[in-house]
């Protein structure tokens, strides 16, 4: 995936604008452990970081929803994707996960934006 891919494309709605809309208003947050220190070395970063063009192309090429970035630390990594359902977005990632090597993975599912504190969640754990 070209890295500059988001910086200059200009059909695609800002993260703002899809939320205010309406379009990306379910969660899906991947959580993977990292055994190499608060931010992990460098074989997990490279390891994340193709888990991350791959789940990103695969949400992109059925067209249901975003890929919106990581935040590293705790000894942990957390991805977020938002889209119209969860679900689609968990049946697409899934896959992409089971065969990641690095496990647990701990996949958090909400039903609704990020700032309803009342959509219903779920908490999946892939070994």
């Amino acid at each position: 995936m070209n890295p500059f891919s988001r910086l200059f494309s200009k059909s695609k709605k800002s993260k703002a604008e899809q939320v205010m809309a309406g379009d990306t208003n379910h969660v899906l947050m991947i959580t993977i452990q990292l055994a190499q220190g608060e931010f992990g070395d460098k074989g997990e970063i490279s390891l994340i970081r193709e888990l991350e063009d791959q789940l990103e192309s695969a949400v992109e090429k059925n067209s249901i929803g975003e890929y919106d970035g990581d935040v590293f630390g705790n000894n942990e990594c957390t991805i977020y994707i938002y889209g119209q359902s969860v679900d689609e977005l968990l049946s697409v990632t899934q896959p992409i996960l089971e065969r990641f090597p690095i496990k647990p993975i701990l996949v958090y599912l909400q039903y609704g934006p990020a700032s309803d504190k009342y959509a219903k969640e779920k908490r999946i754990v892939i070994n």
